[in-house]
C-alpha cells in the first residue's frame, strides 16, 4: 500500500511545513532533441515495501505526473551563467545534464570548443566557422610545446572521439600550430627557414593522407570516410637549448580493424577499405572484392590519387 502524496521533503508522519518546490532536470531519452527537461518536483511518495521514492513533477505543460527518481538530476543554477560554461568544470554540478546541455548550447551559438578542466572538447560543426575568443585547440598545442621546450619533458596529446567527430582536423591544427611556433629566433632568416620547414613537413604529411585513408579508412553507417585504425604522430624538436625548431615527424598506425577485410559488416552503408573498393572498381571486379552496390562513383578515379600518394611517400607503386 502506498501513502498519499506528501510535500517533497516530508512524510505523512512528520507533519513538517512544505518547502518551496525544487527544480530538477528530467531525463527524457525518448526525446533525443531535448534529452532533459527542466521540471519542478512538487511531491514525493514512498512505497511501503522498499521505501523507494516516487517523485511527482510538474513540467508546466499539463497535469503533474509521477516519474522514476533515477531520471531526476538536481538543477544547477550556475548553468544559467553562459560565461561559466566556457569551462564546464566551473559549474557546481558535473552531472550529465549540465555537461551535455552546456555543450549543446555552445554548439548552437556556433562555438566549437569547450573546456572541462584540463580536457578540451570539440563538437564538429561540419562546416567552417569564424574563430571566436575562448577555448581553442591551439591552447592544448601551446601547453604541450611549453612542456616539451621549457620543461624538457616529452608530451602526449590524446585525441579521441566518435567516427566523424573531427579528430583529424584537430590533429592537423595542432601540428600546424607547433610547426609555426617552432623557434624563439624572430629574425628574417629564421622565419624563412621555419616557413620552409613547415611547408615541407606539412606537404609530406598531406601527401601521406590519401595513402593512409585508402588503406585504413572505410565507409560506415555513420561516416563515409571512417578511420578504422589509430594514428600516432610524433614531432621531434632539436633540443638545442630552448630552441623550438621541429626537425622531424613520424606517423605510426595501430589497431587496424583487419576483420573488416574478411568479415565485412552487412549493414547499410558499410563498405570494405577504400583501397580494395578502388581496385575493384578500376578492374571491374566489384563482385570479387565488394558487392557492386557498395562501390562509389569516384572509386576508380580515386585510385590515381592513392597511387600518387604512395609515390610521394617513397613507396614504389609497382612493389605493391
Amino acid at each position: 500500500m502506498r501513502p498519499e502524496l506528501t510535500p517533497e521533503t516530508g512524510s505523512p508522519s512528520q507533519g513538517k511545513q512544505a518547502p518551496a518546490r525544487r527544480r530538477a532536470w528530467l531525463h527524457t531519452p525518448d526525446e533525443p532533441e531535448t534529452l532533459w527537461r527542466v521540471v519542478e518536483v512538487v511531491a514525493v511518495a514512498r512505497d511501503d515495501g522498499d521505501g523507494a521514492a516516487r517523485p511527482t513533477v510538474d513540467d508546466g505543460a499539463g497535469a503533474p505526473f509521477e516519474v522514476d527518481a533515477a531520471r531526476l538530476t538536481d538543477y544547477d543554477a550556475t548553468f544559467e551563467d553562459e560565461a561559466l560554461c566556457a569551462d564546464l568544470s566551473n559549474l557546481a554540478s558535473l552531472d550529465a545534464a549540465p555537461l551535455v546541455l552546456g555543450l549543446r548550447r555552445r554548439f548552437e551559438q556556433e562555438t566549437t570548443y569547450t573546456r572541462v578542466g584540463p580536457v578540451l572538447m570539440a563538437v564538429n560543426p561540419n562546416r567552417v566557422l569564424p574563430e571566436k575568443p575562448g577555448p581553442h585547440v591551439t591552447d592544448v598545442a601551446l601547453a604541450a610545446m611549453r612542456g616539451a621546450v621549457d620543461e624538457g619533458r616529452s608530451q602526449a596529446v590524446v585525441i579521441s572521439g566518435e567516427s566523424g567527430a573531427g579528430k583529424t582536423v584537430s590533429a592537423t591544427k595542432i601540428i600546424e600550430f607547433l610547426i609555426s611556433r617552432s623557434s624563439h629566433d624572430t629574425g628574417r632568416k629564421s622565419f624563412e627557414r621555419r616557413e620552409l620547414a613547415k611547408e615541407e613537413l606539412l606537404s609530406r604529411l598531406k601527401a601521406s593522407i590519401p595513402a593512409l585513408e585508402a588503406l585504413g579508412n572505410a565507409g560506415t553507417a555513420l561516416n563515409e570516410n571512417s578511420s578504422r585504425f589509430g594514428k600516432l604522430v610524433k614531432l621531434t624538436y632539436d633540443g638545442a637549448g630552448r630552441a623550438r625548431d621541429v626537425v622531424g615527424a613520424h606517423v605510426e598506425e595501430f589497431l587496424l580493424e583487419k576483420a573488416r577485410v574478411a568479415r565485412r559488416a552487412r549493414g547499410a552503408g558499410e563498405r570494405n577499405y577504400h583501397f580494395l573498393c578502388q581496385l575493384a572498381a578500376a578492374a571491374g571486379a566489384g563482385a570479387t572484392y565488394a558487392p557492386p552496390a557498395t562501390l562509389a562513383a569516384g572509386d576508380a578515379d580515386a585510385l590515381a590519387a592513392t597511387e600518387q600518394s604512395f609515390r610521394e611517400c617513397g613507396v614504389p607503386w609497382d612493389d605493391l
